[in-house]
This record gives structure tokens, C-alpha cells and sequence, in this order.
């Protein structure tokens, strides 16, 4: 459960700094010592070649929100995948989303 400060207020419901993160907004590298860790965990959730783009932990440092890039189709096909992960349990938490970048913000493509 997010607290209500985290999240959007301009539609949909989703949590702020997951979205910043994936509209490229937001650059942080939050905890990049387990970055390598996070996508290893992934990989056999997604397909392709995982590179972690940015993340911003949790205030009690126990989860981050991940933006990762996804390229599949020999390269040709990039994605951006935003999810939470539980450091702890070394797991994606809740919905991964699935989607692509354009001019006016990220697009989501599928929920996983």
C-alpha cells in the first residue's frame, strides 16, 4: 500500500515516482549496487535484454521503483518496464507495466 502523497492527482491513480520514472522525468539511481541483482531477478519474467535506467528508493529503503529498458526483436523493439520490488524478498511487487516512451509520455503497452 503507497501512501496518498506518492500518488498522481491528474487521473488515473498510479504512484508519482514510478510515473517519473518512466516518462523520463526522473533519473535516479537509488541503491545501484543491486541493480544487476533486480534485472537478474526479472529475466525470467521478461524477455529480451534488461538494463536497469533508473530507480528511486522507498522512503524506509525497503522497496524501489524500478524503470527498466527492455530490447527485444535483435534490438529493433525497445520498451520501457516500470515496476516496485521488494529488496527483501528480491521480487517485483504488485503489476509490472509494460510500455513505450513517446513525445507526450510514456504509453502503456501491456500489464504482466
Amino acid at each position: 500500500m503507497a501512501h496518498f502523497e506518492y500518488m498522481t492527482t491528474n487521473g488515473g491513480i498510479r504512484l508519482e515516482p514510478l510515473l517519473s520514472l518512466l516518462n523520463g522525468l526522473q533519473r535516479k539511481t537509488d541503491k545501484a549496487e543491486l541493480w544487476a541483482r533486480v534485472a537478474e531477478d526479472l529475466s525470467p519474467v521478461l524477455n529480451g535484454r534488461l538494463q536497469i535506467e533508473a530507480a528511486i528508493s522507498s522512503p524506509s529503503g525497503d522497496h524501489l521503483a524500478v524503470c527498466l529498458e527492455t530490447k527485444s526483436w535483435l534490438g529493433l523493439k525497445t520498451r520501457r518496464v516500470g515496476f516496485l520490488y521488494t529488496i527483501r524478498d528480491r521480487a517485483p511487487i504488485g503489476r509490472i507495466v509494460l510500455g513505450k516512451r513517446e513525445p507526450e509520455g510514456w504509453v502503456l503497452d501491456k500489464i504482466i
